[in-house]
């Protein structure tokens, strides 16, 4: 051990310490202090990071991982000196409530408007520490943002829009006001979310090990200390969820700060929540887990080669039954369940690896990234499977759409890469942006959580009523958007499901209505969709 320390002492005086590679190679991925950027902390504090043996980090430093590039350029000496510094201890780590506060800060941006919000999309352009404000395949400005991760959240009218970054900063980007506030929730964040009023904003934090609570403008209302790793917290119902994942359990959360935890069969990787807010999905290395989700009965157990990535879960409607879709991690699969029977349908082979799966209400595919330069569209009805390659050899990923889902961005992801915008019916590209590092887009539309259900609910009165009914025109019968805001919600449900019985109710001599028969499911995803249509949120 000492000639070992001797040797790297002597090497360092040639081509510089292990603190000198790291801040030339390492320091813009995972910070300066080790604590983590764009990439994770690089120290060990059990239970949350917990360094592998010196020859697994070698080896990552010199073939790379997914997610970070292969540094096989370098000498083995400067990697083993890297590795060295790595492993040395880090003081003990703390955020305070006084130093979150102290943070907040205003910056002004350019104000701008929108003619259609559905348009309204958000691009990360990592290369270059900026967001872009797109309307439709307009580039209409951009603002200063680093180290974007967990996912950007909307305000209720979209017209704020909350920004994480890896490093702990979220964001109030307001477009209309041309504002941007900004406040360090933690050292190291997971992902963010917001209530469905829009009145509180909670931080999930690996480091300190918390639940941050802020006010719609970014004024701190608590810090919670969490025990474990928290996958990630979603907005439901009137609060939020979360798991561990360290321990087998689910945090009911709700707006006025108190996390009830119930207990799970076992730990959780990653989890969903299905669109009707019915089941939680867990991923764990047996395979998929379904539980009722109040209750948290165990429902089912599906067997997977490999570890599902539930965060990228994308659910559809299609000819009588509901779907959904994973990519499979370290596997090139891509696998499709049927939802609510809870069946595996079958897996599709991928080109590379997968991460991201998008799709839109409206749109006959889904986007598929690969890690390679070419997306795998799978067609929702009929599981063909086309390859679309925006340029060759080079790194196509994150898909995204504009609310209406005519519009298709991809990121071609690279250092000379570019944002490149597919009409998403025809699949004919029609613009394309130069971008550096173009990664994450996001729309308000697409990213409304209280809207997946009646996302469904539309495929299905696609796929059952449109015949007889139009959303804002009349057809054989009233359009659906007079009936869902003049009609009572039950009066709608029983017209549904008994029409011979309920014409007379809605002052019909006669009924003129055929009986659809619809499953519970069915049932519920319509009236989520038609409650939307109600309040304006379809047109």
């Amino acid at each position: 051990m000492k000639n070992l320390l001797l040797l790297l002492s002597l090497l360092s005086l040639s081509f510089g310490g292990g603190r000198e590679l790291y801040l030339k190679h390492c320091a813009s991925c995972h910070g300066e202090d080790r604590l983590g950027k764009t990439a994770p902390p690089l120290f060990s504090f059990p239970p949350f990071f917990v360094l592998k043996s010196d020859e697994k980090i070698y080896q990552i430093i010199k073939n790379g991982t997914v997610g970070m590039p292969s540094f096989e350029y370098l000498k083995e000496e400067e990697i083993k000196a890297i590795v060295e510094f790595i492993k040395e201890p880090v003081k003990e780590i703390s955020w305070e409530d006084g130093q979150i506060r102290k943070s907040l800060h205003a910056l002004n941006v350019e104000k701008i408007s929108l003619k259609k919000t559905s348009d309204y999309t958000l691009v990360v352009e990592r290369g270059n520490n900026s967001v872009w404000v797109m309307e439709g395949d307009k580039l209409l400005t951009k603002f200063p943002f680093s180290n974007i991760h967990g996912g950007i959240k909307f305000s209720k009218n979209g017209e704020k829009a909350y920004i994480p970054s890896r490093d702990g900063w979220v964001g109030v980007y307001s477009y209309r006001e041309g504002t941007l506030k900004k406040v360090r929730a933690c050292i190291y964040l997971r992902n963010i979310a917001l209530s469905r009023d829009g009145e509180v904003l909670v931080a999930s934090c690996w480091l300190p090990p918390s639940l941050v609570f802020f006010s719609e403008d970014l004024r701190l209302l608590k810090v919670e200390k969490v025990e474990g790793r928290i996958n990630a917290v979603y907005d439901f119902k009137d609060g939020f969820i979360l798991t561990l994942r360290d321990n087998p359990l689910v945090g009911f959360v709700s707006k006025d700060f108190r996390i009830e935890y119930k207990k799970l069969d076992a730990p959780l990787e990653d989890f969903t929540i299905d669109p009707l807010e019915r089941y939680l999905i867990g991923g764990t290395k047996e395979g998929l887990k379904v539980y009722r989700v109040e209750s948290l009965e165990p429902v089912k157990v599906l067997k997977t080669s490999g570890l599902p990535h539930l965060a990228s879960a994308y659910f559809w409607y299609a000819e009588g039954n509901f779907y959904f879709a994973t990519p499979q991690l370290n596997r090139r699969l891509l696998s499709i369940w049927k939802a609510y029977s809870w069946e595996h349908v079958k897996d599709i082979p991928l080109d590379g690896e997968g991460f991201l799966v998008r799709s839109n209400y409206r749109t006959p595919y889904l986007w598929v990234d690969t890690s390679t330069d070419s997306l795998t569209l799978l067609h929702k009805r009929s599981f063909e499977v086309k390859k679309l390659t925006p340029e060759k050899g080079k790194r196509a990923t994150h898909t995204e759409f504009n609310g209406d889902g005519n519009l298709a961005y991809v990121s071609v992801y690279e250092r000379d890469g570019s944002l490149v915008i597919y009409d998403a019916i025809t699949l004919n590209k029609l613009k394309a942006y130069p971008a550096n590092l173009p990664a994450g887009k996001y729309n308000f539309v697409n990213k409304n959580r209280s809207l997946e259900g009646a996302f469904l609910g539309y495929q299905v009165f696609m796929e059952k009523c449109w015949g007889c009914h139009h959303t804002t025109e009349k057809a054989f019968g009233p359009p659906l958007k007079w009936s869902a805001k003049n009609r009572e919600k039950a009066l709608l449900m029983a017209q549904i499901v008994d029409p011979e019985n309920t014409h007379k109710l809605l002052g019909y001599q006669r009924n003129a209505m055929p009986k659809i028969e619809l499953r519970e499911e069915e049932l519920e995803a319509l009236m989520n969709f038609l409650e939307a249509l109600r309040d304006g949120k379809f047109d």
